[in-house]
């Protein structure tokens, strides 16, 4: 049954992952640690391993579609990865209660980005020149940093600094996001697989999920009213958080 459950596990983070640019490793990581009994630091080696599964899958529907810029994607990722591979070597050394607490202040922050209101104007569909490059390059460094030390996609940051910071259309945003997030977690996942961190008869039942999810959600997305997704994804993260962050006390 736990194999069943991985794979609905999986199926519902790929979903959410491709239609919200988060790469789903916001669902995972807490279902793993708080239904599936692992560590946090297997957790998070299996959370890359499944968002770069689907970044993979949701990547190829984005770039045909042309909804990602893949060129912002790429100058965003050759600092993203440098702090993928950062944060990954520190996760060995820093204590997972500590980790539990990264989790759940980047989980708050991830649901109060996605409470606020998001702009109905027609322009949120039409590609802008990205501004302020620099600034979101160093970003994307601590993106990477993230990544790595809580196991999620850096989403919950790419997606705010390019669409609030760049003043890239969030539509835009999400998708380069996604297809973004799987060189970073596959940076990550390297330095997890060689720690031996990860379970793989978890991380396969999980992929297969997240494979079927996020090539529905990718197909989807232009089409779903993700308003009462977004509300309910709020309010799971909120309770995760306060759940990790009592775990950790």
């Amino acid at each position: 049954m736990q194999t069943l459950y991985l794979v609905i596990t999986g199926f519902g983070a790929g979903i959410l992952g491709s239609v919200l640019g988060l790469g789903g490793g916001i669902i995972t990581v807490p279902a793993l640690i708080l239904v599936f009994g692992s560590s946090i630091t297997e957790a998070v080696g299996i959370s890359l391993l499944g968002v770069t599964a689907n970044s993979t899958t949701s990547a190829i529907d984005f770039l045909r579609s042309g909804r990602a810029d893949l060129g912002l994607g790429l100058k965003l990722e050759t600092t993203t990865v440098c702090g993928a591979l950062t944060g990954g070597l520190l996760a060995g050394f820093i204590s997972p209660d500590v980790i539990h607490i990264l989790f759940s202040v980047v989980l708050i922050y991830a649901a109060l980005n996605m409470a606020r209101p998001k702009s109905k104007n027609p322009e949120n569909e039409m590609p802008v020149y990205p501004q302020h490059l620099s600034v979101g390059m160093w970003l994307s460094f601590l993106a990477g940093n993230v990544s790595s030390l809580l196991g999620v996609g850096g989403g919950v940051i790419k997606v705010p600094v390019m669409n609030m910071l760049m003043k890239v259309p969030l539509k835009i945003a999400t998708a380069t996001s996604s297809y973004m997030v799987g060189v970073t977690t596959a940076s990550g996942a390297i330095i997890y697989m060689m720690r031996g961190d990860i379970d793989f008869h978890k991380a396969a039942p999980l992929i297969i999920g997240i494979f079927a999810g996020s090539k529905l959600g990718a197909s989807i997305s232009y089409k779903i009213n993700a308003l009462a997704i977004r509300l309910l994804f709020v309010a799971v993260m909120l309770y995760t958080a306060y759940k990790l962050i009592a775990r950790a006390l």
